[in-house]
């Protein structure tokens, strides 16, 4: 059996009185659970008696695991990725996810640091279970986007009855044209400009009062950051000079594209705010790396490799009172502000495993840094499309939809049969399906709504799956999916899913290329965005 940890040191405290303290007895009798593991074969080594009671593995069992057992599945390249680059220790803790014996997993904050054990290099790590405090924090954080949502509707309703009300202006101008030597072209064209505005506000009013599911991946940061910065200049102003400088090195970190997106975007426009008469905002990259030293004098930072985002304004600046309180939700010095774009920014990166700091001084203009952790993985390329890639693909297969709305469900199938598909329809989950076991030798593809009356999407495919487990389907929808669920389904056949609203080439662009897939290709979930 390994060594058991056994240390004895004698102190003499200032009154000169001598005390020998037994840390065998400190470390069984810590209320916290704490694992020592092996730095090379990550074999645990010893645990105490609070590690045995909360993960419910007996401690012979435990001296049989390593470290990589108590982690998810999912989780194991993150903790590699840390192993990696551990340094001395991480004083503020760092969040992870642990697997108790029964399969529960918790929320747990970690703070280690490196020690002898039996003569070689080990990890003593003191856990802290933070689950309930974590569920207490989303349901904070819930609390305030449904706040903050309440304060935005009665803007958000003018915006929107002002786009429906050029929907059915122009509808009614191109029945009235119909027919006349007067062609429909621009009517119909402003419909699908104020319905495309329409889903585009839609869309970010879901994203901040809704719990979205974090879509990660492999970015570089610069590439991922040019389109973004492209727009910017409409947000910020044409008197506000803007510039981006991107680092000559790659950085490329794990992020979900949207939220990046939605960081920036937040930055940019409370910096706009500090300069009312205009001014100067740089935008850079650069590669940046803390070490022990630099934690010990910054609280806010911890050690390893980062790629660095930095906001710089040439505003109005702020006080050292304003500065530590402009993470927290609803804090504003604006009349009008919400108080929620930099709290929204400071969740954001700490889901990403990131840190924040801020430089400002009163007149002096603010730099806003965002860290985000380096990653070694390979930045997902983005494929660019040929010309004659955005021609819908014409076909013959037969094409199962199922959709609750009558006239969408009529429009997919004018829209296919246009294309030259045959076309099945059913009104629901349930017909979906009683459709589907008598056509069972016929249907190439299924394209199912995931919220309908009777049986939703997923849980028709399920069924159909049953009979044909290697089918292709398209999932429509217009809220986050269950990807839990959808990537049990993805593990049988080729499955993407397609959020609404999406225009009709959009549509025929990709059932043409789930028919060109092999039926058993397609094992992730793959997102059109």
């Amino acid at each position: 059996m390994p060594k058991r940890l056994a240390c004895r040191v004698e102190v003499k405290p200032a009154d000169a009185w001598d005390a020998t303290f037994d840390y065998r007895a400190l470390f069984d009798g810590n209320p916290n659970p704490i694992l020592v593991f092996d730095s090379e074969t990550l074999r645990i080594v010893d645990v105490n008696d609070a590690a045995v009671r909360t993960y419910g593995y007996p401690r012979e069992e435990f001296l049989e695991m390593t470290i990589e057992d108590i982690r998810p599945p999912e989780d194991l390249a993150h903790l590699h990725e840390c192993l990696a680059n551990p340094g001395k220790g991480y004083p503020g803790g760092k969040r992870s996810r642990h697997r108790k014996r029964d399969g529960t997993v918790m929320e747990v904050q970690v703070f280690g640091l490196t020690v002898q054990f039996a003569g070689r290099r080990a990890r003593l790590s003191i856990i802290q279970d933070v689950t309930h405090q974590r569920h207490l924090e989303e349901q904070l954080r819930h609390s305030q986007k449904l706040e903050a949502a309440g304060l935005l509707a009665g803007g958000i309703a003018h915006d929107f009855n002002n786009l429906l009300s050029i929907v059915l202006g122009s509808s009614e101008l191109a029945r009235r044209a119909v027919g006349a030597s007067t062609s429909p072209a621009e009517h119909l064209e402003s419909i699908s400009s104020a319905a495309s505005r329409a889903a585009e506000l839609t869309r970010k009013l879901l994203a901040f009062s809704r719990k979205q599911v974090m879509k990660m991946r492999p970015l570089e940061l610069n590439q991922a950051l040019v389109e973004v910065t492209r727009l910017l200049q409409r947000v910020v102003g044409e008197d506000v000079a803007l510039e981006f400088r991107a680092s000559a090195s790659p950085l490329v970190v794990r992020a979900d594209p949207s939220q990046l997106e939605q960081v920036l975007l937040n930055l940019c426009t409370n910096a706009r705010q500090a300069m009312p008469r205009g001014g100067r905002l740089v935008i850079e990259t650069r590669r940046a790396g803390f070490d022990d030293a630099f934690v010990e004098r910054n609280p806010w930072a911890r050690v390893g490799e980062f790629a660095e985002l930095r906001v710089t304004d040439s505003g109005e600046g702020m006080d050292e009172p304003t500065r530590r309180h402009i993470f927290e939700p609803f804090f504003t010095t604006k009349k009008e502000g919400t108080g929620l774009g930099l709290a929204v920014v400071h969740g954001i990166v700490q889901q990403h495993e990131g840190c924040l700091d801020v430089e400002s001084a009163p007149g002096a203009g603010t730099s806003m840094h965002v860290y985000l952790p380096l990653t070694r993985e390979k930045a997902l390329a983005e494929v660019a499309r040929s010309e004659g890639a955005d021609v819908p693909r014409r076909g013959h297969e037969l094409v199962l939809v199922a959709e609750d709305e009558r006239p969408l469900r009529n429009l997919l199938l004018l829209s296919l049969e246009e294309l030259g598909y045959e076309v099945l329809t059913a009104a629901d989950g349930e017909e979906a399906t009683r459709v589907f076991e008598a056509n069972r030798s016929r249907i190439d593809l299924v394209i199912l709504d995931v919220v309908m009356p009777r049986l939703g999407g997923p849980e028709a495919l399920a069924r159909m799956r049953v009979i044909e487990p290697s089918l292709r389907a398209i999932l429509t929808t217009g809220h986050a999916p269950d990807t839990a669920f959808l990537s049990e389904l993805a593990e049988a056949g080729a499955l993407t899913i397609l959020p609404k609203p999406f225009a009709l080439d959009e549509l025929g662009r990709k059932v043409g290329e789930m028919l060109q897939l092999a039926p058993r290709t397609g094992r992730a979930v793959r997102t059109v965005t």
